[in-house]
């Protein structure tokens, strides 16, 4: 319940934020379904994305979900799997679009998919405020209910009945989809039940510090320090000893992880946010191992959204992604096995490919290593996504975005196999012909590997650098 809280606490403040672009479907009077995305801007410059995916005939928000704080990139990126079935319009349009949508679903007795309850907060209050828009909805004047299964046929008729009269409306039902209606396949897929519960069942973390350098952690518990260490105060902490350092900021990283998780960040730092796990875990990838090292680290990783939010909030990557590239080393298959795992954070979860996809772009020799990583992966997607527990059409989609990156064409008959599922979020990373097609692009490149700088000293400057804000945003998370 706390964790469903805290979800519900961002999605309202997502208000607070400045509108980005909006996209929707060229074709979707056309169609009559296609997405409407609605974005906005975080104060560090990352970006939410609402996805609506809506059917103006008749059912009206059929699915929306979140994705929260991409990259400007990311962002490009999703928009460009897409493909050219999207234009840019205003807010304005696409307000009017979703709840005029909603409305003429409800007028059936349809409600907004479960999930526009958190979703609808990207939106504009609806308010005089927002010119009234009005579009044609239905087809010849009534609603037309495209049924995609025999078990929404069954579940939607009665209430249809009930909410118009029967005969009132017209639809095409399983037994007549294809001679009825030749455009079927111009629906794209969307995948509308995608939860994955968190479970995670967390050990007993240190209870106490028990410390070879107790100052090390009143240093890197000052707030003023956010996400990045100066260079006098890095290299004071590198001077001493290695393996006593890797012991304490594996202590600090776990003992810290235990005073926050299950949902306790709330009274944590009364004085404002310290940043002191992610420092610890970017000193840590200097001098840990592959082994406590990599699982203090992993475990912060198992925490749930709100401890990652808090700790991480918009740049996870910034802190993760050089470090677990360091620790892993050879070590390729502790990733692996901690992405197959289940009950855990999906959020959390999808960084690891991009770890591989650096370990694939920095030493040309182990692109192999990277490449079989991958397989691996798209293996288990393929033959576990429908179970929901380990990784879901999310995930999966995100997978596929990371592939893209790589440009391996001997994945290319995986790729294909996980699209057989029927279970890739399409909206996400694009149709098979889209990843396939951009997987055999060689000379488009979204991938930047010196976003991720390895070198300490420019590791802690490049966050100083873009992350300036971030401090302020912890400080203020009722503003976002």
């Amino acid at each position: 319940m706390k964790h469903k809280s805290s979800q519900n606490d961002f999605a309202k403040r997502l208000r607070n934020l400045d509108i980005g672009k909006c996209y929707i479907t060229k074709d979707i009077t056309t169609i009559g379904e296609g997405h409407v995305i609605v974005s906005r801007i975080h104060k560090g410059g990352n970006i939410t994305i609402a996805f609506f995916l809506l059917d103006i005939q008749c059912m009206g928000v059929k699915d929306t979900f979140f994705k929260k704080r991409i990259t400007s990139v990311e962002f490009d990126s999703i928009i460009h799997s897409i493909g050219d079935t999207l234009i840019e319009c205003k807010y304005e349009e696409a307000h009017n679009w979703i709840l005029g949508a909603i409305e003429f679903a409800e007028e059936a007795g349809i409600k907004p998919h479960p999930d526009f309850k958190e979703t609808q907060y990207i939106l504009e209050e609806d308010s005089d405020d927002i010119p009234l828009i009005e579009y044609e909805y239905g087809h010849n004047g009534k609603h037309h209910f495209v049924a995609m299964s025999e078990t929404e046929w069954i579940r939607t008729k009665p209430i249809l009945d009930k909410n118009l009269g029967e005969g009132n409306y017209t639809y095409i039902a399983p037994a007549n989809f294809y001679e009825e209606d030749e455009d079927f396949s111009a629906y794209n897929h969307y995948i509308t039940d995608d939860n994955m519960p968190y479970t995670y069942q967390h050990p007993d973390y240190p209870s106490r510090l028990q410390l070879h350098h107790p100052w090390l952690h009143d240093e890197l518990y000052q707030s003023k320090y956010g996400f990045g260490l100066p260079d006098e105060v890095t290299d004071r902490i590198l001077a001493l000893p290695h393996d006593e350092l890797r012991q304490d900021l594996e202590q600090i990283i776990l003992y810290h992880t235990g005073l926050t998780c299950d949902g306790k960040t709330e009274d944590y730092d009364p004085e404002g946010f310290s940043g002191i796990i992610s420092n610890a875990i970017i000193l840590l990838g200097e001098v840990g191992n592959s082994d406590s090292s990599l699982n203090a680290v992993l475990e912060t990783l198992r925490q749930n959204e709100d401890f990652c939010d808090y700790h991480f909030g918009d740049f996870t990557d910034d802190v993760i992604i050089a470090t677990l590239y360091k620790l892993a080393g050879n070590h390729l298959g502790k990733l692996l096995d901690f992405y197959k795992e289940e009950g855990l954070y999906e959020y959390a979860k999808s960084h690891i490919p991009t770890v591989i996809t650096l370990v694939y772009y920095l030493p040309p020799e182990r692109k192999s290593e990277a490449v079989e990583w991958y397989s691996d992966a798209l293996k288990f997607a393929a033959a576990h996504v429908h179970e929901k527990k380990a990784i879901n059409s999310t995930m999966t989609s995100l997978l596929l975005g990371d592939v893209m990156d790589i440009k391996e064409k001997e994945l290319i008959p995986l790729v294909e196999d996980v699209f057989e599922t029927n279970l890739v979020s399409t909206s996400a990373c694009g149709t098979s012909e889209d990843v396939i097609s951009e997987i055999s692009n060689p000379h488009h490149h979204l991938f930047r590997p010196n976003n991720y700088p390895l070198e300490i000293h420019e590791h802690f400057k490049y966050n100083i650098d873009r992350l300036s804000r971030v401090t302020y945003y912890n400080r203020n998370s009722e503003n976002i």
